[in-house]
């Protein structure tokens, strides 16, 4: 098994695809859509022998080694993670989107079957958002639940 693709929207230094977005061929995934808007998730290639990151300074590459970190082990999204270049971004309590990434894997033998991730969000209203994502797909199903730790 190997991670094929890493999709990522509103995370740290990652808003959304402009390019996409700007494009008029390309049609909206469902999971894109915020109310009817379309904020396209930028889509990072992995190739299978892929075993470093390089790139210029600044240029994001902790931000994915992040990302795909998170993805695979569940690890709790942070408010400080979300994106300060989106439109979403706001410092008012209880309107600030979380970020959204996933992942897709290639080559699952039958040894290793998809495995259901949740990640953990607290808010300002002390609710829990559980994010669920299966990991051969992008789209997160979130949804609120009351903060057993309260």
């Amino acid at each position: 098994m190997h991670l094929k693709t890493v999709f990522i929207r509103f995370y740290k230094s990652f808003n959304d695809d402009f390019l996409r977005k700007s494009d008029d061929r390309v049609k909206p995934k469902p999971w894109e859509k915020i109310d009817e808007a379309f904020y396209p998730y930028i889509e990072v290639p992995i190739e299978n022998q892929i075993t470093t990151v390089v790139g210029a300074n600044e240029s994001g590459k902790s931000h994915l080694l992040s990302a795909i970190e998170k993805s695979i082990t569940g690890r709790k999204i942070e408010r400080s993670d979300f994106c300060r270049y989106s439109p979403f971004f706001t410092v008012k309590q209880n309107e600030l989107k979380y970020p959204d990434f996933g992942t897709e894997w290639a080559a699952l033998s039958t040894s290793e079957p998809a495995v259901d991730r949740k990640a953990q969000i607290v808010d300002e209203q002390n609710l829990v958002e559980t994010a669920e994502a299966t990991d051969n797909s992008a789209k997160n199903n979130m949804r609120k639940q009351p903060n057993p730790r309260k």
